[in-house]
């Protein structure tokens, strides 16, 4: 959606007199109350539901898809964002000298192809752009919590005039794509056309994706699009697939997307599984693993923020339990006990995604089995429900109960694979994190270079937060 420009004069000195920053000013949300609520979406279920006939009882069990509880992270997500978009703007004011030598040096390099000389000038104008790093497990809301908090910053700002000078053009705050599957450096630039077209209503996709022309040449019009529209935040989904095909000249890196935007003062976050966490290492001329210490340096200059399962204990799971399964329905039964609680939260392991699914269905069965709501165990029919509907999922959990997080990855992705051809769909398996492959276990000698690495890793933090994933074992 397009909004028309309106300006506010912020109190920071440095950002007045900026169009770009003006324009976004007066939207930011500056209380942490009115950003949780507006994140937070939770239905009231009647009281009586159980005097519902089943079709309508379906009908209001179906609204708790739609429950989000925002993530403890989400206000620290929107602030590093919000900063990191007026300090990007700050450097391409399109109304200064730097602003308008910004824009003809993109346009040259564009005409001219890639110029390391063009693109060490571009740096020096534009300053330093910061890289964030989301990382967790399938299924805990990586995606679906960064995607709420920028939407709730604007994110297509149309301009025509600014302080009596002509300025006509859409600006696109934020943008965000998928590493391609395939893991291809120009599959990877026509993701970013067509997320860009989708908000701008243009045809970049068709006009800039021709295959025959050089990975450079894809690049350069990367670029060009950037600097027409000012893009001021990137977010990077579904990074791991930047591990597949890691030796091939024409796959993509952690470094293309480092080319791509933070050189030209663009903010980026990333988000990836633990497995893509190992995009941050790489082999010696001894054969021994090391970090990759200039790539973590650039691509984490910001912040990391770890996505982990919910805790039993934590406030988040009591909020999530509390609206899937509301005390006004359930009071006094034995869903409304402790012990209930917790066998929600260890059939699931903490994940959102699994947690959710479980009790909307535990709510159907038990409105069409009340006997288990007073006089049968309530538990009991919960784990019924799980083992006729969780066959393969559970699987799946135990593996990452022993801290096997790749197995998770992959089984998960057998069990969609095999849900699909009992369905007869003719989409391609996808996991909880949209790959369109399981992922690939390792050989047992790339085990034994990521046994070595474990040493390094447990002494290494990213942003203070200790990397508690054991690589070799994941791969096991």
């Amino acid at each position: 959606m397009k909004i028309k420009a309106t300006y506010q004069t912020p109190d920071f000195p440095y950002f007045a007199g900026n169009p770009l920053i003006e324009a976004l000013e007066g939207h930011i949300i500056r209380d942490e109350k009115v950003l949780l609520k507006s994140l937070q979406t939770i239905h009231e279920i009647p009281d009586d539901i159980f005097s519902y006939d089943e079709f309508l009882a379906r009908d209001w069990i179906g609204l708790l898809d739609d429950i989000y509880i925002p993530h403890k992270e989400s206000w620290n997500l929107y602030l590093s964002i919000i900063q990191q978009i007026k300090n990007g703007y700050r450097h391409k004011n399109p109304l200064s000298a730097n602003g308008q030598k910004y824009l003809n040096l993109v346009t040259t390099l564009n005409q001219d192809g890639y110029s390391e000389a063009i693109e060490k000038r571009i740096m020096s104008i534009t300053g330093k752009a910061r890289c964030s790093l989301a990382r967790g497990l399938s299924g805990l809301g990586k995606t679906e919590t960064i995607t709420s908090v920028l939407d709730r910053i604007p994110q297509v700002i149309r301009h025509s005039e600014f302080k009596g000078e002509t300025l006509v053009f859409d600006q696109l705050v934020w943008v965000t794509f998928d590493v391609a599957s395939t893991n291809s450096m120009k599959g990877l630039a026509t993701n970013f056309f067509r997320a860009v077209d989708e908000q701008l209503g243009t045809n970049y996709a068709n006009q800039y994706s021709n295959f025959r022309e050089s990975v450079d040449v894809f690049i350069g019009n990367m670029r060009l699009v950037c600097a027409k529209h000012a893009i001021g935040f990137v977010h990077v989904d579904e990074c791991q697939h930047l591990l597949r095909r890691m030796k091939s000249v024409h796959s993509a890196s952690v470094q293309d997307l480092e080319s791509f935007f933070n050189r030209m003062g663009i903010p980026m976050l990333m988000t990836c599984t633990p497995e893509g966490l190992r995009l941050f290492f790489e082999s010696n001329t001894d054969n021994e693993v090391k970090p990759r210490l200039q790539a973590i340096r650039r691509l984490l200059s910001e912040r990391s923020f770890p996505f982990d399962p919910m805790d039993i204990d934590s406030i988040s799971f009591r909020k999530f339990f509390n609206a899937f399964l509301p005390s006004n329905v359930f009071s006094g039964s034995g869903v409304d006990t402790l012990e209930f609680r917790q066998r929600v939260h260890y059939l699931s392991f903490g994940i959102p995604a699994v947690a959710g699914r479980l009790m909307r269905l535990f709510f159907e069965a038990i409105h069409q089995h009340q006997c288990y709501l007073k006089d049968k165990p309530s538990i009991d029919l919960l784990d019924k429900v799980y083992e006729q509907h969780f066959e393969h999922m559970k699987v799946a959990i135990n593996r990452l109960r022993i801290d096997k997080a790749q197995e998770w990855e992959m089984l998960l992705a057998k069990a969609q694979s095999e849900e699909d051809a009992l369905t007869h769909s003719t989409n391609p398996p996808r996991t909880l994190h949209s790959s369109r492959k399981p992922p690939k276990m390792a050989t047992e000698h790339a085990i034994n270079r990521l046994e070595k690495m474990d040493e390094m890793a447990a002494c290494r933090t990213i942003d203070s937060a200790c990397l508690t994933v054991g690589l070799s074992e994941a791969h096991k």
